[in-house]
């Protein structure tokens, strides 16, 4: 490993614990004392350790963080196995970055003493906070080129594998907690709240994680022959190109149409711009690539 390289995953790594404090922040701050459920394998963890302890007439109390651990071992293996081996272990040092932080980070109250239960408003203004504070980190941990663990590492399986939005791996699943959550805490409120936290957390997640996301991008240049071959070598994606004539200029050009993902689109932006500077670039949304098509993971 170069040094380049170590810097990089020195930095990456970072992030992953600023970001993971973030998260956990808003599962003690927000989520755990309006009795909302934080979605994915944190949220499979709060049901456990809920239903136990409540078997148990409050005599077992199992530690959130450790829960977090043990219910993400098999989905890293999974990861490992289908996703990338960096991807992991980036994702296991927000896991384990979070477990530590669940068991440490002191609860502060925000309700100004005031009683959650019963106050709706004030438990709608908890689903909102935890929703955000939760949602947004997880997306740039995505974007980072790891994950919260859990759901998260499912939704990059199946978006890499079979091209499902994570947002609507992770909406699916959350829904089926939050069905468990209304059941246990017998209120069809919060039930509906950590819905609400939810749909936050999809919409948030597919606006800022966009590696599976795919465009066509075509480019109009005078300088075709360089373009492409810088393209197909940085990008490693294959370029189609077709002669055009500028009708202002008279001049001809060429046109070099390409299918990549909108996480590699500065990328593509800034190679075209270094070497043809007068260059036009037009982005459309794919909604399905049919075909040989090699699709990546980010990592």
């Amino acid at each position: 490993m170069n040094k380049e390289m170590l810097k990089k995953d020195i930095v990456i790594s970072l992030i992953m614990i600023i970001f993971s404090l973030v998260y956990v922040c808003g599962v003690i701050w927000f989520l755990e004392p309006a009795k909302i459920y934080a979605g994915g394998v944190s949220g499979l963890s709060q049901l456990l350790r809920d239903v136990i302890y409540n078997l148990s007439n409050g005599k077992v109390s199992l530690s959130l963080g450790l829960l977090t651990i043990v219910f993400n071992i098999p989905v890293f293996i999974i990861g490992w196995k289908g996703v990338s081996k960096r991807f992991v272990i980036y994702s296991a040092i927000s896991v384990f970055s979070q477990a530590i932080f669940l068991d440490i980070i002191p609860f502060v109250d925000f309700s100004e003493g005031r009683v959650l239960y019963g106050n709706d408003g004030l438990i709608m203004l908890y689903a909102l906070m935890g929703g955000i504070l939760t949602a947004v980190p997880c997306a740039l941990i995505l974007k980072c080129g790891g994950s919260t663990g859990g759901i998260d590492i499912l939704g990059q399986y199946l978006a890499f594998k079979k091209n499902i939005s994570i947002g609507m791996v992770t909406l699916i699943i959350n829904g089926l907690l939050a069905i468990c959550c209304g059941w246990i805490y017998g209120s069809a409120l919060l039930c509906f709240y950590t819905i609400i936290r939810i749909i936050i957390n999809s919409i948030v997640i597919d606006k800022i994680h966009n590696a599976y996301v795919h465009v066509s991008v075509e480019i109009i240049t005078v300088m075709g022959e360089e373009v492409s071959r810088e393209l197909t070598t940085q990008l490693e994606r294959g370029v189609t190109a077709y002669k055009a004539v500028g009708m202002y200029t008279h001049q001809e050009k060429m046109v070099l149409k390409t299918i990549i993902s909108r996480f590699q689109l500065p990328k593509l932006v800034k190679i075209v711009k270094e070497v043809d500077k007068k260059s036009f670039i037009t982005v459309t949304k794919v909604s399905g690539v049919i075909g040989y098509f090699k699709r990546k993971t980010i990592m």
